[in-house]
């Protein structure tokens, strides 16, 4: 079962970016780091400019969205225990890049791995 999410977490109006960054916890910024084949890859990056000499280069859309694989997700620098199958790319699923919506779409497995993490992470305990 999916569980859809309006971009924000635990119940607050912010999104989690905006409320750790109100608070200086994390800078207004999200990534995704893209994991290339031999020295490929690279970091897009959503919100605030965090060094200057950041080279850029343009997302190339193809049938209107810019499918990645996606490996995993981290939350402060710990990679979350998600099967990297729970991501693949098939028919109607799969990961995109979608920096026009605030809607975020994970699996089960994912959902609750990143809303345990976060609430972790913030110092929230889960209701019993």
């Amino acid at each position: 079962m999916e569980l859809p999410n309006d971009g924000t977490i635990l119940s607050f109006r912010l999104s989690i970016i905006s409320q750790l960054s109100s608070h200086g916890i994390s800078p207004k910024s999200f990534s995704h780091c893209l994991k290339g084949e031999g020295s490929g890859g690279g970091i897009l990056v959503l919100g605030e400019i965090l060094h200057l000499s950041m080279v850029y280069t343009p997302l190339v859309p193809s049938k209107g969205h810019y499918n990645v694989y996606l490996q995993s997700i981290s939350v402060h620098g710990r990679i979350l225990p998600i099967d990297p199958k729970a991501f693949a790319n098939s028919g109607d699923r799969g990961t995109i890049v979608d920096s026009s919506t605030s809607l975020v779409y994970l699996v089960t497995e994912a959902y609750e791995s990143v809303v345990n993490a976060s609430r972790s992470y913030v110092g929230l305990t889960l209701d019993a």
